[in-house]
């Protein structure tokens, strides 16, 4: 028993309520038992240490440099990493996972022209119309089909380079604490 209600209303804190009335497809039970029954095999100490293992490993990067210097001997024997990811792309890297649009935002207004932004939406406003007259023209399709085919492709959306709306992050107050904003974003 993974007391999948007690986690799930843990981890939604103020929602708790809300969730208590949602229903939750759970796609692979399979999995839920054999979990369960590992974890009921398993000696605590054992589940303990990987936890920490686990813990360590997430924000090993963010630690000392002890943990750094461990972290980077396991990343050469488990994957080949043989230098340190720069800290440069590890927050950048950070940032854009936590805050993807107001990263993209800042790419946009940087880097991303009206005029090229007109060009791609042009581009793909051809080739929709090129796919039409030959959805149009093939003999197979019955007229029905053709007529159906047509609106759906009227109705296709396209989003180039920047979606429609950014997200708004107006309600997100950061404090400087790493662990901390990163618990909160995520």
């Amino acid at each position: 028993n993974l007391f999948l209600p007690d986690v799930l209303s843990a981890l939604a804190g103020d929602h708790a309520k809300v969730l208590a009335k949602t229903t939750i497809l759970i796609r692979n039970p399979d999995y839920f038992s054999g979990v369960s029954r590992l974890l009921e095999s398993t000696p605590a100490s054992h589940l303990r240490a990987y936890l920490k293992f686990r813990l360590a490993f997430i924000l090993g990067a963010d630690l000392s440099q002890q943990f750094l210097d461990v972290g980077q001997e396991l990343q050469e024997v488990v994957v080949g990493q043989k230098t340190l990811v720069p800290r440069w792309y590890k927050c950048f890297k950070s940032v854009n996972n936590a805050l993807p649009d107001y990263v993209g935002k800042v790419f946009v207004q940087r880097y991303f022209s009206q005029d090229i932004l007109q060009q791609a939406t042009e581009m793909l406003m051809r080739i929709r119309d090129v796919f039409q007259e030959d959805l149009l023209s093939v003999p197979w399709l019955q007229p029905d089909t053709k007529s159906k085919a047509t609106h759906k492709l009227a109705d296709m959306f396209f989003s180039v380079g920047f979606p429609p709306v950014f997200a708004d992050y107006s309600d997100v107050h950061l404090t400087g604490d790493f662990v901390g904003d990163g618990d909160r974003l995520y």
